[in-house]
This record gives structure tokens, sequence and C-alpha cells, in this order.
């Protein structure tokens, strides 16, 4: 059962009682509808993982072409243009987390800007928990492998199919932009299994504690928003570069961003 959030309170509560022990991160969704599955796996016509792979190869070459006059250094090898292209919103096997719990309650409570804006959701994971199963039939422990470790082969950029694993694993990934450095970027990377997270987790009979799902009424959203913000988590400090300036200013003199 997801777990309710009212207030800042609320949410610093839950924070501090996550045990020590374990590392967390967190993934904020607009509507709480949103599933955990990576914009690569939602192509409306290539539905089979072979369809898929061949489209992450695809826009890999496409995007490698293409990009070199826009870079502001060249790129080096397949994981490093993934990163790229992720932070640039095209489609990769990749979802977003953070190691920052706030970062993830801005981006829920803004992503959806609407009059109608519905229920909102902060995802918390357990990465090594939930790697210590995505990763057992290779005998390693509970850990966060980075993206040139031998654990991440077989989740590597142009996989063979036949090679790649089933289940998602969390990543350390590499850091390609200002923006993500301030975010605390971390990723999931997906294999063969192409459903959400969630549905991975109950298939998989996970450790309940793996995988939370925390949720913000619609009525909740604007007074926790405003609470977030005076505790210093504005559009500047989450997008440092002159289009977070520009939101916080419109915020700061009373316009809706």
């Amino acid at each position: 059962m997801p777990k309710l959030i009212k207030s800042l309170q609320d949410f610093t509560r839950f924070i501090d009682g996550l045990p020590d022990e374990h590392i967390h991160w967190y993934r904020g969704c607009g509507k709480a509808s949103y599933e955990l599955v990576p914009t690569l796996y939602r192509h409306p016509q290539k539905r089979s993982i072979g369809e898929r792979l061949q489209l992450e190869s695809d826009l890999l070459s496409w995007f490698k072409d293409r990009s070199v006059l826009y870079q502001i250094r060249q790129l080096a090898g397949d994981w490093e243009y993934l990163f790229f292209m992720q932070h640039f919103r095209v489609p990769t096997r990749l979802l977003d987390w953070t190691e920052n719990p706030f970062i993830a309650l801005y981006f829920a409570l803004t992503a959806e800007r609407s009059p109608c804006a519905k229920t909102a959701a902060v995802w918390v994971l357990e990465p090594e928990t939930w790697n210590q199963t995505a990763l057992e039939t290779l005998g390693y422990g509970p850990r966060i492998p980075y993206s040139g470790d031998v654990e991440l082969q077989s989740h590597k950029p142009r996989c063979p199919e036949e090679y790649l694993r089933p289940s998602p694993v969390a990543m350390f990934g590499m850091y390609s932009s200002v923006r993500m450095a301030a975010q605390r970027g971390t990723f999931v990377i997906f294999g063969k299994k192409m459903g959400p997270m969630e549905e991975i987790y109950s298939e998989d009979n996970l450790p309940a504690h793996s995988l939370v799902k925390l949720e913000i009424p619609a009525k909740s959203r604007g007074s926790l928003l405003s609470s977030l913000l005076r505790a210093g988590i504005t559009e500047s400090v989450v997008l440092p570069d002159i289009e977070g300036l520009a939101m916080e200013a419109i915020r700061h003199f009373g316009f809706e961003v």
C-alpha cells in the first residue's frame, strides 16, 4: 500500500525513519499513475525486446553522427553517449533517480502544472537490495555498479539480445551536465523485462522495503510545494543554469511557472 504524504513534515518524517544501513534513491512523478518504465520501452509500435534493442542501436548511431557540433567536449563510447542522450530526453533504457529526496519531491510537485493536477508520487528505492536479486546469479553481493564494471556487461548499450540480462539494475552513471550533478542523478538500466519496476518487484518477490511508493494528494500539492520552496529547494537550485534562474524569477515576482 502506498504511504500518504500531506505535508513537508510528513515527508521529512518518513525520510528520517529510513534505516541508516541502506542507501536510498528517489524518483518523483507528477502523476501517481505513471509507471516506472524507461522511455525506450514506451514506443507505440516497436513492442518486442529485439525491436527495441535495434531501436536503441539506431538511436545511438543517429545521435552520434548528428550531435558532434553541439558537444562541449568529445564524448567517448556508447555509455557516455547514452547518458548524454538521456539528459536531453532522447529515449533510452535508463530511468532517472536521485540521491536527494527533496529533488525528487520538487519534480513530483512541479511536473504537472495544470489546474487539474492529479495525485503525485515519490518512489523510494533501495538500490543495493534491488541489485542483490537482479544480479544474484552472477554471484555478486549487494552493491551499485558503475558503467564500466563487469556486472553491467550484460546491460551495456548494443548488448546482443541473447546476452541481455532480464532484470533492471541500479547503477551510477556519468555526470554529463551541471544539472545532473546538482540533482545527484543516478539510474536504473533495464534489461529484457519490459514491464515497470513495480511489476518486476512483485513478480520477483523482492523485500517489501526495497521499493516503496509515497503518494501526495492533489489538494496537498500547492501547500507542500510552498513549504519546499521556503526550505530553499527552488528552481535555480534544482536547475543551476539560466533557465532555472528565469523560472525562479517568474515565480518570485508572482507569475505562474
